[in-house]
């Protein structure tokens, strides 16, 4: 697992919040046809993971943590395909297709 500091730290990029609040990345990504990871907003994602601080709306960062989850999600599916162990009574069998729709299901109803 990589640590958040590692991750940032290959990212390379001198992140100037002021800059990012008033450009408005994330508008520029919402109108975007073709959804593609922004490193800028990479970043941004790393100083939230580190401090906790969003420092913007909730309404205009959802859409892209959105899309950064499930790209997460699919990505750990490609590495980690389904392994069946024997049935546990205690614990829920769900299929990962189902498990990640609830997810993004619960996220996308947040409102922040």
């Amino acid at each position: 697992m990589v640590e958040v500091d590692d991750y940032c730290r290959k990212l390379n990029i001198q992140f100037q919040w002021q800059s990012y609040h008033n450009c408005g990345l994330c508008l520029d990504f919402d109108k975007k046809a073709k959804k593609e990871p922004s490193p800028l907003l990479e970043q941004f994602l790393c100083h939230v993971a580190k401090t906790g601080q969003t420092m913007v709306p909730w309404s205009q960062f959802k859409n892209y943590f959105l899309f950064k989850l499930e790209k997460v999600m699919d990505d750990f599916r490609a590495s980690a395909p389904e392994q069946r162990a024997s049935a546990n009574p205690n614990v829920e069998s769900v299929p990962f297709e189902d498990m990640k729709e609830r997810i993004l299901k619960i996220v996308k109803g947040y409102n922040g």
